[in-house]
């Protein structure tokens, strides 16, 4: 049964390939319709859990530009759909912000799949059919990409599954959603502020010199029955190495020789936190991405935050 309507399209600069429980890898073709399950999102309440919906591949490159153009077609469906349910379906148009403002005008998104985005961050998804059909939605979007060479933004996959929830819920769930919204709005608006006194009062007068003399991630002494003691003391070593490395580099650095001792420490993160088990979940993410932030300030590298989630392996 059809939960709702909702579109997105997609195009991804890298090939995508599925990996899980439900298919053995394999490239996607022009055409397939994947499904895919509707999780939970932070600071949101979950009415569609489990529901699916459902995208389908646009295009899929060349050799020289193997990009990925997907389209998040209109609908949710409480049981995993069909082919014949999904063929000749339009693309999401995102309209959810027309209850706080007017004077916007409802779009179908468009997206270029971040590096590092993977079909994983999507859940259960599955391949369910084939229509090649365009819609002019879909069509425009090829057309875009065909002329200027990207998508309009850069978004990770799961974005779509975030559209498919939220349009619906705007649609059908539209009380309680507005109060999320409103809720999720004030607790960004206190980080801001709280971003702005750690800048002030840290951040700005921030020295390597500082950070060697502090103990990197003390406030994990506290977790040792979530954290084992050699995870930390990995993760502080790993730090230490950084900070000297960045020292090395002398009073100011140049960006691509940062860009390297931060690339060495995330890799490094990624090899640790998968040989102990994956213990970096919200709070130790959000912890380690604060001392890059500082690391960044440091050596006045600040645009370099901007290119941890590309080398980060989806912690």
């Amino acid at each position: 049964m059809c939960l709702a309507q909702t579109s997105v399209i997609i195009s991804a600069k890298y090939i995508l390939r599925i990996e899980n429980r439900f298919m053995d890898k394999q490239n996607l073709n022009i055409g397939d319709l994947v499904a895919f399950q509707i999780g939970e999102h932070a600071g949101f309440s979950a009415p569609n859990k489990d529901a699916w919906g459902v995208f389908k591949v646009l295009d899929t490159g060349n050799s020289r530009d193997p990009s990925f153009s997907l389209s998040l077609l209109d609908g949710l469906w409480h049981d995993l759909p069909r082919q014949e349910d999904v063929v000749g379906r339009e693309t999401l148009i995102v309209k959810r912000f027309l209850v706080f403002s007017k004077q916007r005008t409802p779009w179908p998104v468009i997206f270029t799949m971040v590096r590092g985005s993977t079909i994983d961050d999507l859940l259960s998804t599955q391949v369910i059919g084939n229509d090649a059909a365009r819609n002019p939605d879909e069509t425009e979007a090829i057309e875009y990409i065909a002329a200027k060479g990207h998508a309009r933004t850069l978004a990770a996959l799961e974005t779509i599954a975030y559209h498919a929830d939220h349009e619906h819920r705007a649609v059908h769930d539209q009380d309680t959603w507005i109060l999320e919204v409103e809720e999720k709005s004030k607790r960004a608006a206190q980080r801001r502020k709280e971003q702005q006194e750690r800048e002030k009062n840290r951040l700005n007068g921030l020295t390597l010199e500082m950070l060697a003399a502090e103990l990197s991630f003390e406030q994990w002494d506290t977790r040792h029955h979530i954290l084992p003691k050699k995870f930390i003391a990995t993760l502080r070593k790993l730090s230490k190495t950084a900070i000297n490395s960045a020292r090395a580099l002398g009073p100011k650095p140049k960006r691509k020789d940062m860009r390297a001792v931060l690339k060495t420490y995330v890799l490094g993160i990624n090899d640790v936190n998968g040989a102990h088990g994956y213990f970096i979940e919200t709070e130790e993410r959000e912890d380690i991405y604060r001392f890059i932030e500082e690391l960044c300030w440091a050596t006045k590298q600040k645009p370099l935050l901007d290119e941890i989630d590309i080398w980060s392996n989806g912690w």
